[in-house]
């Protein structure tokens, strides 16, 4: 039986007297990799940032495992197990690799300032937990060499893998992926694409914004296009491809998705 892990309804988020987004509805499948398509402006970065509380919605309702999580902080909506990355790599540049990694967890930790500053025991293993799905998190995306190197001289690449290692320490239900190959190059989004399948194929839902179309074709299940806010067309990569609604919004040009 098919499972709606995210249900999104009539969403609506103003700016002034602009609508970012405009009565959207989609909804993404357990187990799925879908993909966000639309032309810069088209509103794909604001459907994140409503999904995990950083705005907060004009209209609408947004579903996540059947439960509303609309307007909850965004460590809320992170511990029911929804985590991201963003379209600029946001690392903490004077801290290490590691380190960075490992703030991904915050969330999921037990530690408060009296424990912090006493280093009970438990707070101790509880570090010793999280540097260690940390560890395993930097081998899976092939940086567990360079876990000590500070982050601000790390390469454009490394960074973006160091956000995507942050981003799954916590094995999230649901991963938001935010331009995840933008500014990489053809190898780096070979590796990026084999990553996103093996985290799938790890239990992990995944919905992406993406601009790179071949990028798109090749890691995708289904495909959501929207314009204005609004939604466009949907089904998978080579249905949306031949929409003539698509090729409209794109400003007539083809999209190749060679």
């Amino acid at each position: 039986m098919v499972r709606f892990l995210l249900e999104v309804e009539n969403l609506c988020k103003t700016f002034g007297g602009l609508k970012a987004i405009n009565n959207l509805s989609f909804s993404v499948k357990e187990g799925l990799i879908k993909s966000i398509i639309g032309p810069n402006g088209a509103g794909k970065t604001t459907i994140f940032n409503l999904i995990t509380g950083i705005y907060l919605p004009s209209n609408g309702k947004v579903r996540f495992l059947g439960k509303k999580i609309l307007s909850l902080k965004p460590h809320i909506v992170t511990s029911m197990g929804i985590s991201r990355t963003f379209q600029k790599t946001k690392l903490f540049e004077d801290m290490k690799v590691i380190e960075n990694v490992m703030t991904g967890c915050h969330a999921q930790t037990k530690a408060g300032i009296f424990s912090i500053s006493l280093r009970v025991p438990w707070m101790r293993r509880e570090e010793e937990q999280i540097r260690a799905k940390a560890i395993s998190c930097l081998e899976f995306v092939g940086l567990k060499d360079i876990a000590d190197v500070m982050a601000r001289s790390l390469s454009h690449g490394e960074k973006r893998l160091v956000e995507l290692a942050r981003a799954f320490v916590t094995q999230p239900k649901l991963l938001l992926l935010d331009e995840p190959v933008a500014g990489l190059n053809e190898s780096e989004t070979l590796f990026v694409a084999d990553l996103i399948h093996k985290i799938r194929d790890k239990g992990t839902t995944i919905l992406l914004i993406e601009h790179d179309m071949k990028f798109v074709m090749k890691v995708s299940d289904e495909v959501l296009v929207i314009n204005f806010g609004q939604w466009i067309a949907e089904g998978s990569a080579s249905e949306v491809a031949q929409n003539p609604d698509v090729i409209e919004a794109y400003l007539g040009k083809d999209l190749d998705f060679a």
